[in-house]
């Protein structure tokens, strides 16, 4: 019994911080307006503590309590909540430094207050917790309707979509270089927030959140040139493309575009496009193979087991070992285990090897679960259905998690324009190969081959294309896409195709 209980009382020294400067109160909590119960908190200093038990009941969430590696973890929905003695893990996306992110009391457990009133919670699980510390009251709103703000920069606009878990109304207001987007009853999961863009068409973007609207504010760049608006479904959103102006040799180009293109303006050197199209002779065939996501970009959410990030670089290296094994072929990877590479450096890896072809690996999502099937890219300046659209954007995205911005002369931009015809032709032809033995000898349905502008196929100079293997929000599709069997088959499709495709260009 002795040295049961110096075993608690050296558990408790761990994880208790002791203050003179300590309170216990009770705040009382609302969701949508409404009185629902109270919620403990023990205030150390400037800390203000809640107990697990009650954040546990109010977030209708599930908790576990590992007492030997010193963690807690709260499962919200689909989502994790990883919280260590002064690091929390928000499901696996960011990571955040919080000292005594919890505290034991009286054999209770009490969460640091800052995890959950964090603009990182918020976006994450969707959750928005709103404390008043003067009424002793916290506002919990969970019926956010207006998930997140994506922007993409492309070479004749900018961009802006607003994805909204149902249709809403909205406004559009112009005030000189500033233009206005007005949500009513929009609710979003951040109060304010600032994305800065500087891509020339648009400086940046400010949200504010009133108490029924939601307000988008635009700044407008030099190079601005009107604007459309319209609205698409599957998910809901509202889509906002800023028009540039005309872009000539003379006239720069700014923004995150294909990334890899040189500056070559007001250069007196030349500038030659490789040809990828001639015969190669003896020389192997260069392929890169492209793992979408990675490190802190996850990727697509799952209905549950592995990440996107996870699928995508398993089928990358099973297609990499097959094609290794083949003389007649070199082979690259963007990455080989689990970190960020931005969509530039990734056009980049796959230039300087003078690849002759691209392949991206990735995994599909939907709203509707009982979507499924696999899908084939190759690239197009204007996407071949709304659907098509909506995969670009969402693949795009990972700029999102880039720092800085690129910029690019705008002879460079003419040159890859005329050759990227070439590379649009081949690369259908090479989707055509692959789709042929996708549907004949995986389990994931033909969905067709699509057109769409994917940043990371505009910047490479090679046949290239972008295989979305099947739906993880999708059971059936998710469970094949963790099966390492149907994985093998996946990628031997793809070699099949790769096969194919050469033996048409001999």
């Amino acid at each position: 019994m002795k040295i049961k209980k110096i075993l608690i009382l050296l558990l408790t020294a761990v994880f208790c911080t002791t203050s003179i400067n300590a309170a216990v109160n009770k705040y009382k909590v609302f969701k949508k307006a409404k009185y629902v119960g109270t919620m403990t908190s023990y205030e150390v200093d400037d800390n203000i503590y809640f107990d697990l038990n009650d954040i546990t009941k109010h977030l209708n969430a599930k908790k576990n309590i590992y007492s030997v590696s010193k963690k807690i973890v709260l499962s919200i929905g689909n989502k994790k909540l990883n919280i260590s003695r002064d690091m929390v893990d928000f499901d696996g996306i960011s990571t955040a430094n919080i000292p005594s992110a919890f505290i034991l009391r009286a054999s209770k457990y009490f969460l640091n207050s800052n995890i959950f009133l964090s603009p990182t919670f918020a976006k994450i699980f969707e959750l928005k917790l709103d404390l008043d510390d003067k009424s002793r009251t916290i506002k919990i709103y969970d019926d956010i309707n207006i998930t997140s703000v994506k922007n993409f920069s492309y070479t004749e606009k900018t961009r802006i979509v607003v994805y909204m878990t149902k249709k809403l109304d909205y406004k559009l207001d112009t005030v000189g270089k500033t233009l206005v987007l007005t949500v009513f009853d929009g609710s979003y999961i951040v109060q304010n927030d600032i994305i800065d863009i500087n891509d020339g068409n648009v400086e940046n973007i400010k949200m504010t959140q009133d108490p029924n609207l939601f307000k988008l504010v635009i700044e407008m760049g030099d190079n601005f040139d009107g604007y459309e608006s319209s609205t698409l479904k599957d998910p809901d959103r509202i889509v906002i493309d800023i028009k540039s102006k005309p872009a000539t040799v003379e006239n720069r180009i700014s923004g995150v575009i294909s990334p890899s293109i040189p500056d070559v303006s007001g250069s007196s050197s030349s500038f030659v496009l490789p040809d990828k199209l001639k015969p190669n002779g003896d020389e192997k065939t260069v392929v890169v193979i492209d793992a979408g996501h990675g490190g802190k970009d996850p990727g697509g959410r799952a209905v549950s087991g592995k990440k996107e990030k996870q699928i995508n670089l398993e089928i990358a290296k099973k297609l990499y070992d097959i094609l290794k094994k083949d003389d007649k072929f070199e082979v690259i990877l963007t990455r080989s285990s689990d970190y960020f590479i931005p969509l530039y450096e990734r056009s980049k890896i796959a230039n300087d090897a003078k690849c002759d072809l691209f392949i991206s690996i990735h995994a599909n999502a939907h709203k509707d679960k009982n979507v499924n099937g696999y899908e084939i890219y190759f690239l197009s300046e204007k996407a071949s259905d709304p659907w098509a659209n909506e995969v670009a954007d969402y693949e795009n995205a990972s700029i999102n998690y880039e720092e800085g911005t690129f910029d690019y002369g705008g002879a460079a931009m003419v040159l890859h324009s005329m050759a990227r015809n070439e590379y649009i032709n081949e690369g259908s032809k090479l989707a055509a190969y692959v789709s042929r033995y996708m549907s004949k000898d995986t389990p994931f349905n033909n969905n067709g081959i699509k057109q769409a502008a994917f940043y990371v196929l505009r910047g490479t100079y090679a046949p290239g294309i972008l295989v979305e293997v099947g739906f993880m929000t999708n059971k059936k599709d998710k469970k094949n896409l963790d099966n390492p069997s149907v994985q093998e088959k996946v990628a031997r499709s793809i070699y099949k195709g790769i096969l194919d495709y050469e033996d048409q260009n001999k």
